[in-house]
């Protein structure tokens, strides 16, 4: 496409496939993986059960918190990425809809402007009409 001088080309149908592929990659991938991942870490960690130690206590409780952010954060992209698939094709149908209703206006507006080119010639014509009329009736 050649540049432009101002703002920017949407590609729907790149959109639409961007956004169809996301959302494939969420269902067949990420959100699977998210969940069995959450599911495995959920139980927390094993490591440091039978210590005393107030330091291996403190550091296993860390490592939980950490599983539990961590997975939390991979819930959170999975949805992100949900969010964005859906924008995508948002945002490509209703440049789809401006596209079609630009057309359409368009269409709208060079039939009017046929309609009115019309009349003007058959006023024209009428005007040339009248004028050989009156001139012959001189005559």
């Amino acid at each position: 496409m050649a540049p432009q001088e101002e703002g920017f080309v949407v590609d729907p149908a790149g959109l639409e496939e961007f956004a169809t592929r996301l959302r494939g990659a969420v269902d067949l991938d990420f959100d699977p993986a998210a969940v069995r991942i959450g599911q495995t870490f959920s139980v927390g960690s094993a490591f440091g059960v039978n210590n005393a130690s107030r330091d291996v206590l403190a550091a296993r409780w860390t490592y939980y918190e950490r599983l539990v952010q961590a997975t939390e954060l991979m819930a959170a992209y999975v949805r992100q990425a949900e969010i964005l698939a859906d924008a995508c094709a948002d945002v490509a149908r209703t440049y789809r809809s401006a596209d079609l209703a630009a057309m359409s206006s368009a269409t709208m507006v060079n039939a009017a402007l046929d309609y009115a080119t019309a009349r003007v010639h058959d006023a024209e014509a009428a005007v040339v009409e009248d004028e050989r009329r009156v001139s012959g009736g001189q005559r």
